[in-house]
């Protein structure tokens, strides 16, 4: 993320590039054993590469195998929000460059098809293939320590409970006060982004914009089905929430470079005209 950010934009008196990576629960998961880690560092080494997507290909190649290897549908998701970024957006972007990542990602998307087809359980044929159903799992993961009723749920509160909940009056144990804390802080930090011209902005971003944060909405819509379990879908926010955090920094730091450009346009006009007197 520190690649791209020229200034510091900040929120409430506070750095948000320093707060983002000061985040009790990207680190605690971030370094945690199992699948979390692991994606996480992928999905961050596959961004940095489509960053620069001619010059760090090998870092584009290598992160997405490991979100592949490790979460297929994941990667899906992945290639068909970068497909998008780059269909939506033009700007920043050579043509070759473009034109090689669509192309890289259609035959990508094609080649796992079958695999995410697996994985989900979807009938293939005569035979209907058993794969991972997360909504056959609600009932289970509803009557743990941390779970929630979301059967009655509606769209909008199920991305609700998974992307900002555990709050303090439902928090499962000590942890998930922690996460509170931060909670309250990620949904200040998203009502600022919205009420500040936010979504503007996603349509005016560029290609790392709208892949990030389509890469984060479609795959938080998937994960929102667990949200039954508060202390899951702890942990599984933490490999997507990231890319949302990015385009809020991006969208502050794009402030500041115009305000920025705004002030030196105004005192070099200012110059010349006391040069011209």
């Amino acid at each position: 993320m520190s690649w791209r950010i020229k200034t510091e934009p900040k929120m409430y008196g506070i750095g948000l590039l320093n707060l983002v990576f000061l985040l009790p629960n990207l680190h605690f998961w971030s370094g945690s054993f199992g699948k979390g880690s692991i994606i996480f560092m992928a999905i961050g080494l596959y961004f940095f590469g489509l960053n620069r997507p001619a010059n760090r290909w090998i870092q584009i190649l290598i992160g997405g195998l490991i979100i592949y290897h490790v979460r297929p549908h994941v990667m899906f998701v992945i290639l068909i929000s970068t497909f998008l970024g780059f269909i939506f957006s033009a700007k920043d972007v050579r043509w070759t460059t473009r034109v090689a990542v669509l192309v890289v990602s259609g035959v990508a998307f094609f080649y796992i098809y079958n695999d995410v087809l697996l994985l989900v359980g979807i009938e293939q044929g005569d035979e209907l293939i058993e794969g991972l159903d997360l909504t056959s799992r609600i009932d289970d993961l509803s009557k743990a320590t941390s779970g929630v009723d979301i059967s009655n749920y509606s769209f909008p509160m199920l991305m609700f409970t998974f992307l900002y909940r555990p709050l303090f009056f439902d928090a499962p144990g000590l942890l998930g006060i922690i996460v509170s804390f931060e909670n309250i802080l990620l949904l200040l930090i998203t009502i600022q982004f919205l009420f500040s011209g936010g979504l503007k902005y996603l349509f005016k971003g560029d290609y790392m914009v709208k892949s990030a944060f389509f890469s984060f909405i479609t795959v938080s819509i998937a994960l929102a089905q667990i949200s039954a379990n508060l202390g899951l879908a702890i942990r599984q926010k933490s490999q997507v929430m990231l890319l949302f955090l990015f385009v809020i920094v991006e969208f502050f730091d794009s402030r500041n470079q115009a305000r920025i450009r705004s002030i030196r346009f105004k005192n070099q006009r200012l110059k010349n005209q006391l040069i011209n007197r």
